[in-house]
């Protein structure tokens, strides 16, 4: 079934009986707002589940890069509060609606006009800040992986430690040291027959 627009709303008339509006219409009506509004509620349910799924995928990530954590924490945290307060303005919608309800048998018709009027906008502006929540979550995403992209990046260009390397280094000092004794030896050798066939 398609969602109550506003013409729907304009054009719904209802057929007075002895003492008002007929209480079947009225209900029957006003159940169609409460359908959209159960509607909208599980919209933002299923935009919790999109928002657990990207705190689970970030999670996988390496725990010990400090930024990758916190904006983790924040994803999480920003994902139970979007959740939290969009169920309690659905809850406070369709408790709006079933007390007008009452009203609406009530009062005058243009009063009753009034009403439906004021629930309507509410639902599109709940629409709208449904659509905003989502591109929010969207844009952190996006954000969120340049973060990590660049931490990769980072960590690919830091030098790779090499204890061979250290340990050839060593044994070239050594070698040297060695080559320059067994010289010194040799002069001194040379130095002391020279000295004997002068003599």
């Amino acid at each position: 079934m398609k969602l109550i627009n506003s013409k729907d709303i304009n054009s719904q008339r209802f057929e007075k009986a002895a003492f008002g509006y007929k209480q079947e219409e009225v209900d029957e009506f006003l159940s169609e707002i409460s359908s959209d509004y159960e509607k909208l509620v599980k919209e933002n349910e299923e935009l919790n589940k999109k928002l657990q799924v990207l705190a689970d995928k970030v999670r996988e990530y390496r725990e010990d890069e400090e930024a990758v954590k916190d904006a983790l924490l924040l994803a999480q945290k920003e994902g139970r509060r979007i959740v939290r307060e969009s169920k309690l303005k659905a809850d406070e919608l369709i408790s709006d609606a079933e007390i007008k309800a009452k009203n609406v048998v009530e009062t005058a018709a243009e009063d009753a006009k009034i009403q439906i009027a004021e629930l309507k906008a509410q639902v599109e502006a709940e629409k709208e800040v449904l659509a905003y929540t989502q591109k929010e979550v969207s844009d952190f995403k996006e954000s969120l992986f340049d973060i990590y992209k660049l931490h990769l990046e980072m960590i690919s260009e830091m030098p790779d430690y090499n204890e061979d390397d250290e340990a050839d280094e060593d044994d070239s000092d050594s070698d040297e040291q060695y080559n320059t004794e067994e010289l010194e030896e040799e002069e001194n050798s040379g130095s002391d027959s020279g000295k004997e066939k002068v003599k």
